[in-house]
């Protein structure tokens, strides 16, 4: 496709992410507070301590900042976990009842859980994509937490949507 009015052809592909020990940047707008969600929050990814929950919320770049128009086609959420304590299935006390949750200016939009196969060993280790809706994106940033004795090792939003400048002009008759 030709570029519009000058402007690059859509669709693009952006990829935010955090590694271990990376700090967490944490939207307060977008989590509630304390109680549901735990007053123990790892500052940073690859935490060690059971009990510990973690918040991040991705913002994207420009050009979605900039007054553009812009539609999310697809994304996912990808997060590389590993088992701070095993797990015995999801009604239990340990890594096999802990979740991923989505939330959105204090509202919770999603949630699952991070281990579906039993029993999960101290210190297993997987990656969880997760499809996101692309509401799920609106105001050019999407947040999360998980529950807390999963470690979150890093993580990964790919994106792919469309960006244009608007390129109307004011006439008047």
């Amino acid at each position: 496709m030709p570029p519009l009015n000058g402007q690059t052809a859509c669709p693009k592909t952006i990829v935010l992410s955090a590694a271990a020990a990376a700090p967490t940047n944490p939207n307060p707008a977008d989590f509630p507070p304390a109680p549901p969600l735990p007053t123990t929050v790892s500052p940073n990814f690859g935490f060690s301590t059971p009990n510990t929950h973690l918040r991040h919320t991705f913002s994207f770049p420009a050009p979605c900042r900039e007054g553009n128009c812009c539609e999310i086609q697809k994304a996912t959420l990808e997060l590389q976990i590993k088992a701070l304590q095993g797990g015995q299935s999801h009604q239990s006390s340990d890594a096999g009842n802990d979740k991923w949750y989505i939330y959105k200016n204090g509202t919770l939009l999603a949630s699952g859980y991070l281990w579906n196969s039993f029993p999960v060993a101290s210190g297993q280790t997987q990656t969880l994509t997760i499809p996101m809706q692309p509401a799920w994106l609106n105001g050019c940033r999407l947040s999360f937490t998980t529950q807390d004795d999963t470690s979150v090792m890093a993580a990964k939003l790919t994106v792919t949507g469309c960006c244009v400048r608007p390129n109307m002009s004011a006439t008047t008759p």
